[in-house]
């Protein structure tokens, strides 16, 4: 499989080729493409996005996000409709392999979570977002 660091090597011609033609193992085009909606910065200060899915239909974004001084991963489901509608929202975070350590879910406008999940350095983690009826999730993923 093609990482996006071995995407990002090769040459224009190359990268629209295998882009066109589909390679088994490349990214799929949600990965490649931007979020539905913009982080925010909803897990507070220090917070670096490391991973990111939208959800199916287009109806937000669930973000990953790495603090390296507190330590923690933060998982934030976001709504791509901000109308002030209420709806059906989730965040869930944990270690791989066992049960969810911090979840939020809830009848909210915007957004669900931040979710931490303290000293996962050196683990790998499941996460999953919910808006509606759709969701994004992880497992096994950013293994630190």
């Amino acid at each position: 499989m093609l990482s996006r660091r071995t995407l990002a090597g090769l040459s224009a011609p190359l990268l629209t080729l295998a882009m066109l033609v589909g390679l088994p193992g490349t990214a799929n085009a949600s990965a490649a493409a931007s979020p539905n909606v913009a982080y925010n910065g909803k897990c507070g200060s220090g917070y670096n996005v490391v991973n990111w899915k939208d959800t199916q239909f287009g109806r937000g974004t669930v973000y990953v996000t790495w603090s390296p001084a507190a330590q923690k991963n933060c998982v934030v489901a976001i709504r791509a409709t901000q109308d002030g509608s209420i709806y059906e929202l989730g965040a869930w975070v944990g270690y791989s392999g066992q049960a969810w350590y911090d979840h939020d879910f809830g009848m909210y406008q915007y957004y669900a979570g931040p979710v931490y999940l303290p000293g996962a350095s050196g683990r790998c983690i499941d996460w999953r977002g919910e808006i509606g009826a759709t969701y994004a999730s992880g497992e096994g993923t950013n293994c630190g």
